[in-house]
Formats: C-alpha cells, sequence, structure tokens
C-alpha cells in the first residue's frame, strides 16, 4: 500500500509541479515503453502525487505536495545514490520508522512485514552508510534524516487523501489514523469516534459539531480502551478526562489493556494518572482533573459507580 516501484520514483524525479512532460518524453527519458509509462502515472495520479492533461499529447506533471518536494530535494542533494532503486519496495515502510532507534522486531510488529525483509531493507541502508547500529538498535543517520521526512510525508499525504472530504489529522501511524472533520465521513474503514461515539456506552455527549475517526483495516469497530485513548489524544483537558474516567469506571476496563493500548499511543502517563485517581478517589490530582465531588456528581447523572 505504502510502496513506490522503481519507475513511479524515477518519475517523481523528473517531473516538474508547474510544467509538464508528454508521456512520450517520460518514455524516452526513462527508456521505457510508452503504454508501461502511461499505466504508472495513472497509478502515481490515483495517488494524487501526479496530475495528468490531454490538449494534443497526454501531460503529466507533479501535483503540490511536500513528500515530492522533500524527494526531489534529496536526489537533487545525493547525486551520487539512486534513489529510485534503493526505495523501491518495502524501503519506504522502514523508514517511516527509522527517525529514532527501533529495532527490527519493532518495525516488523508495526508494519506487518515480515523480519528478514526488514533485516535485508535496513542491512542494505547500513552498507550504503545511511544507517547507524547500537546494540540492536538502528536509526537514520542525521545527514539522511530528509529520507525519514518523505517517509513520513508519503504516508502522510496518502492518509490524507484517503477520503473525499476534508480533515485534519490528529496522530497517525504507518496503518492507522485519527482526524476530525465537519463532515461526515462515510467511506470504508472509517470508524466514528471520540466523543461522538460516548452515545454507544450509553453516555450521550455534546459533540459541539466536531466529528471524530478512526482509520484501520484491522478491526470492524472501536473498543472502550482505544476510543479512551482517542479522547485524550483530541483534547486532554477536564472534560475529556472526566468522561473517560466515567467509561472506565461503567465498564469496568482491564487496567493492564488499557495501558497496553496507551503503548501504542504513547500516553501511558496520561492514562495512568486517570487509574491512580480512580483508585485514590482523587485525593491526588493534576491541574486537569475534576475534584472528586464533581466526578461523583457527573457518574450520578448517569448511574455510574465510580
Amino acid at each position: 500500500m505504502y510502496e513506490l516501484t522503481e519507475t513511479e520514483l524515477k518519475i517523481l524525479e523528473i517531473l516538474e509541479i508547474s510544467k509538464g512532460k508528454s508521456i512520450v518524453d517520460i518514455a524516452k527519458a526513462l527508456g521505457s515503453d510508452k503504454g508501461h509509462v502511461s499505466r504508472v502515472v495513472g497509478k502515481l495520479e490515483d495517488k494524487k502525487l501526479v496530475k495528468t492533461e490531454r490538449k494534443r499529447r497526454k501531460k503529466a506533471r507533479l501535483e503540490k505536495s511536500k513528500s515530492a518536494e522533500i524527494y526531489q530535494k534529496t536526489t537533487e542533494k545525493h547525486t551520487h545514490i539512486d534513489f529510485s532503486e534503493l526505495l523501491k519496495g518495502k524501503t519506504i515502510p522502514v523508514l517511516y520508522y527509522l527517525g529514532r532507534r527501533r529495532k527490527v522486531s519493532e518495525i516488523a510488529d508495526e508494519t506487518g512485514i515480515h523480519r528478514t525483509t526488514i533485516y535485508r531493507t535496513v542491512r542494505k541502508l547500513l552498507q550504503r552508510g545511511m544507517v547507524r547500529k547500537k546494540n540492536s538498535e538502528y536509526i537514520l543517520k542525521e545527514e539522511f534524516k530528509e529520507l525519514n521526512d518523505f517517509a513520513e510525508e508519503y504516508v502522510h499525504h496518502l492518509h490524507m487523501n484517503r477520503a473525499d472530504k476534508e480533515y485534519t489529522t490528529i496522530w497517525e501511524s504507518l496503518n492507522e489514523f485519527l482526524v476530525q472533520s465537519k463532515e461526515e465521513i462515510k467511506e470504508e474503514n472509517f470508524h466514528l469516534t471520540g466523543p461522538g461515539l460516548f452515545e454507544n456506552f450509553g453516555i450521550p455527549l455534546l459533540t459541539k459539531g466536531k466529528n471524530h475517526y478512526f482509520y484501520t483495516e484491522k478491526a470492524e469497530e472501536i473498543t472502550p480502551q482505544e476510543l479512551i485513548c482517542h479522547m485524550l489524544l483530541i483534547d486532554k483537558g477536564t472534560r475529556h478526562q472526566s468522561y473517560c474516567m466515567i467509561l472506565i469506571s461503567k465498564e469496568s476496563l482491564d487496567r493492564r489493556k488499557l495501558i497496553k493500548e496507551a503503548e501504542k499511543y504513547r500516553i501511558i502517563k496520561t492514562v495512568k494518572s486517570l487509574l491512580s485517581y480512580l483508585k485514590n478517589k482523587g485525593k491526588e490530582k493534576n491541574p486537569e482533573q475534576p475534584e472528586w465531588k464533581e466526578l461523583e456528581k457527573i457518574a450520578e447523572e448517569y448511574g455510574v459507580r465510580l
């Protein structure tokens, strides 16, 4: 899904935003068949990286995107490297996680790519002097950090074009993302979450005209643990923390499962603070958490026992 072929990458290198090139000229530049190039350009257009127009001859030009801009600057900066060959296949999903130190096992868990393939990809980058290894962890060297920027921007670009609606990204990983939209999103794999989903658990909330959706292909519904994490990503203020604690109490959520879910979103500290607050009945609280009596009053309105 997030991979680019060698031909796709080469086309991204030679096209410009303002000036188009004909399919014939692109094919000549690549030494490739016109029909093949036309099909590849079509795939890039589906990804909204390229725009085509037809006058006398079909032309293609780059769509304005940060990912394409970073890629072209990187290829211009390191002219001795054949990036179209280097980044093809599974390399982009791996680069997405090499902005900070990562183990091969961690990248495998995040991407779903087999460890052998990741070892082969990382070894290739290591041999080119782009990655450094410390113990069993890998990270891109500073002079090649733009490859991580490119991977992140490319994935973000694809995420932002999954639905024919405008939305703002709140959180994202390689395969999942959380967004806010003024419009209803009905496309496949977008699941309602945030305040709008609390009604499904018997806790109806006002949404203030904002809709929140979680894109995932891994599950058919949002669990209470995921919903709490999404709420805290959307807003860690008193209101959201209060209703998260009401849901934790109402559903008698397992502490370990909730903390494990929080690890994925990197909000363990916040979730542990909520659990601690409930355990000591608000005797120890942070400024964003309500007074215990206030929480009790909200819980009573929903028939929830803290």
